[in-house]
C-alpha cells in the first residue's frame, strides 16, 4: 500500500470522526414554566426574560408564553439565572436566582403574575432601586391577599377599603376592579358590581371572569340578550386561549339560554357542563329538565337518575323523584 493512499485513508477517517463529533448536540440548559393570572388562568404572550447574574457579560435570553401560558427559554449556560415575566401591568420575578445544571431543563412550574407598582421597570438600574421596587410590590401583594382573606371571612366592607387602596396605587388594575366587582356582587349590590366588572374589561378586555360575572348579573336582571353576549365572549376567550372550558361558566351559559327560552342550546350547554364536571349535580338536573321539555323522556330519565346518584339529598331531589315516577310509567 502506498504512503499517499495510507495518508488519504487516515485523513478520511479523521474527517468522518469530526463529522460525527459535530452531529452530537452539546449539553444545554433551559428554563421552562407556565404563566397564570390571579384567576389561575393561562396567560398568553407574556414576555419572559432570563438574565445570567453569575456572568453579567452574557446577553439576556427571552421567550413568549404560548396560548396555554407555557414557555421555555433555551440556549442558557451553566450558572445562576434570574427570570422576569411581564404582561401589561403585571409582573413575576424569581425571589432567588436559579442555579442551572449542565444539560438540565429547570421547570419553575406554574407562576402567578401580580400587579406591578406604577412607574417602575421590571429590570432595575441599581440594587437600591430593585429593593425599593420589590418592597413596594410585596406591600401591594400583601394588601391584595388581605382583601381576599376579608372576602372569605365575609368582611366585605374591609375588603373594599383594601382593594380601593391598591387600585389607587395601580392605575388600570383589571384584577383590582374584577375583585371589587366580586365583593359588590356578594353584597347583592349589582349596580356597583356591574360597574367594576365593566371597568375590569376596559382595563383588560381578556378578563374572562368579568364576562362570566356580567352574564350572571344580566341573567338575574332578565336581560337575557346581554347575558348571552357576555357568556359567548367568555367562551370565545377561553377557547381562543387554548384553555379548558370552565364547567361553572358552561353551566351558567346553559342557565342563561334556558331562561331565554333557547331549550336546544341550553340542553347542549348542560350536557357539556355535566361532561366537564361529572360531580355537578345541578348540571344533570337542568339537563333532565331540558330533555323533558324537548320530549326526550328516555334521556331525561338517565339525567335525573344521575342527578340523584351524585346528590341523593339535593334541593331538587324530591322533584326529580316525582318526575321519574311519572315518565317511567
Amino acid at each position: 500500500m502506498s504512503t499517499k493512499l495510507t495518508i488519504r485513508r487516515v485523513v478520511t477517517g479523521v474527517m468522518a470522526l469530526l463529522m460525527l463529533a459535530v452531529a452530537v448536540p452539546a449539553l444545554a440548559q433551559a428554563i421552562k414554566g407556565r404563566v397564570m393570572n390571579q384567576q389561575r388562568r393561562p396567560v398568553s404572550e407574556a414576555e419572559v426574560v432570563a438574565t445570567c447574574v453569575s456572568n453579567p457579560k452574557l446577553e439576556p435570553k427571552g421567550a413568549t408564553s404560548d396560548s396555554d401560558g407555557r414557555f421555555q427559554v433555551g440556549g442558557l449556560t451553566f450558572g445562576k439565572w434570574e427570570v422576569v415575566i411581564t404582561k401589561a401591568n403585571t409582573l413575576f420575578k424569581t425571589k432567588e436566582p436559579l442555579s442551572l445544571l449542565p444539560g438540565v431543563v429547570s421547570d419553575i412550574g406554574d407562576i402567578t403574575l401580580m400587579p406591578m407598582a406604577p412607574g417602575t421597570s421590571p429590570v432595575a438600574s441599581s440594587k437600591k432601586e430593585a429593593d425599593e421596587r420589590n418592597k413596594r410590590a410585596a406591600e401591594l401583594q400583601t394588601k391584595f391577599k388581605a382583601a381576599n382573606d376579608d372576602i372569605v371571612a365575609g368582611k366585605f366592607d374591609d375588603a373594599i377599603v383594601k382593594l380601593d387602596a391598591v387600585a389607587k396605587e395601580l392605575p388600570k388594575c383589571a384584577a383590582c376592579s374584577a375583585k371589587l366587582g366580586e365583593v359588590y356582587m356578594k353584597k347583592d349590590d349589582l349596580v356597583n358590581a356591574e360597574k367594576y366588572f365593566k371597568e375590569a374589561i376596559e382595563f383588560d378586555e381578556k378578563t374572562v371572569d368579568a364576562y362570566n360575572a356580567l352574564a350572571s348579573i344580566y341573567n338575574a336582571q332578565q336581560k337575557f340578550d346581554d347575558a348571552l353576549k357576555m357568556s359567548a365572549k367568555a367562551k370565545e376567550l377561553t377557547t381562543s386561549a387554548g384553555g379548558i372550558q370552565d364547567p361553572a361558566a358552561v353551566y351558567n351559559e346553559g342557565v342563561v339560554l334556558w331562561n331565554a327560552g333557547k331549550t336546544a342550546e341550553a340542553e347542549a350547554a348542560f350536557k357539556k357542563a355535566s361532561e366537564l364536571d361529572p360531580k355537578n349535580s345541578a348540571a344533570f338536573y337542568q339537563l333532565g329538565m331540558a330533555q323533558l321539555s324537548a320530549g326526550k323522556n328516555a334521556e331525561a330519565v338517565k339525567s335525573f337518575e344521575e342527578y340523584l346518584k351524585v346528590d341523593p339529598k339535593g334541593k331538587d331531589a324530591e322533584t326529580a323523584k316525582a318526575i321519574l315516577l311519572q315518565i317511567k310509567k
